[in-house]
């Protein structure tokens, strides 16, 4: 009996006070789904397995001004192109053809654009997603974060995450290699302009990452952002003392001067899934090499237009009527560090 009772003491003192501890954890968390919870080190601070389309989480952008790209789609809510199909997220481009002109734009195809602004933001943490991207020509998918709010000022100064970006075109060429979807990058961008800071990390694999489900993950801390494909790890971005104004080269006025060496990756971020289509930001080279060639120039005053009356070359690719040509993300989890 008495050896009983100096067991279950033993109990009481150590393995309870186990099971309640809370190691503080470094990640903050933002938004009406976050609840206001106390974060403690490796919790599951966001499990989205998809289960149904939840809209208290996921905002639909509803745009038709080519997003900063120039692109081609108009975003919009609507279960023919944004729904759940066995316990996938579905983002299925549909293309709508020669319609009226919507605030003096033509977007001849419509696609999603879902985030989670407002309802679920955090900074610093482990973010891993489950995709499959689609494929099919001038097809653009992303899985991104951009700042909560714009602390250090207008895009791109207050920075941009992309855990995932890929082109659709199965026979793209450019740069003497395929940078269709046997590619995916990853990349920051922050600072002064666009061009100036772009650090990108890339992975490939064939037969393509429109095969099969990969495993995209972010890793965001106090000290680096590191991003991994299938659990191996691709890029890691340190910046060091002088923070990203130092590693970026960057000159004038510093817009980072009143954070940590993190800044701006030092505040709340929100996620973003969407696919896209072509555009002007020549993201689709005018030099590349594609089947059919380019139906557009990335100077052209009506690159949409173009992109539409050059349809017989992109539209047989997307095999419309199959989820060849839509992205599926199986789940988005996000852990405290």
């Amino acid at each position: 009996m008495k050896i009983f009772l100096c067991i279950i003491g033993l109990l009481v003192e150590v393995v309870i006070p186990i099971l309640g501890q809370c190691t503080p954890s470094k990640t903050r968390v933002s938004g009406s789904y976050s609840n206001g919870r106390r974060i403690c080190s490796g919790d599951l601070i966001l499990s989205e397995n998809f289960d149904s389309l939840n809209q208290n989480l996921w905002n639909h952008e509803l745009t038709v001004d080519g997003n900063g790209n120039g692109e081609f789609q108009e975003y919009v809510n609507d279960r023919s192109v944004s729904f759940i199909e066995n316990g996938k997220l579905v983002i299925q481009p549909k293309v709508v053809g020669d319609v009226p002109l919507k605030n003096g734009y033509f977007n001849p195809v419509q696609s999603a654009r879902m985030t989670t602004a407002g309802r679920f933001a955090f900074t610093y943490g482990i973010l891993e997603t489950r995709a499959k991207l689609p494929a099919g020509d001038w097809l653009w998918p992303a899985i991104w974060l951009l700042a909560q709010n714009n602390n250090y000022g207008g895009y791109p100064h207050s920075g941009e995450i992309d855990l995932m970006e890929s082109r659709g075109n199965k026979n793209l060429i450019a740069w003497t290699k395929n940078i269709g979807p046997e590619e995916v990058a990853a990349t920051v961008h922050f600072g002064q302009n666009y061009d100036l800071t772009d650090l990108s990390s890339l992975a490939h694999n064939k037969p393509g990452f429109d095969n099969d489900f990969h495993l995209y993950k972010l890793t965001w801390t106090p000290d680096y952002i590191a991003f991994s494909v299938d659990g191996k790890e691709i890029g890691r971005v340190t910046p060091p003392a002088g923070g990203f104004y130092e590693l970026g080269h960057l000159t004038g006025n510093n817009p980072f001067r009143f954070g940590t060496k993190m800044a701006p990756f030092d505040r709340d971020f929100y996620i973003l899934l969407n696919v896209a289509v072509g555009g002007t930001s020549n993201y689709f080279p005018d030099k590349c090499i594609n089947p059919g060639g380019k139906p557009w120039k990335s100077t052209s005053k009506q690159a949409a237009r173009d992109f539409w009356n050059g349809r017989s070359q992109w539209r047989p690719t997307w095999n419309e009527g199959t989820r060849q040509s839509a992205m599926q993300v199986d789940y988005v989890k996000v852990w405290a560090l």
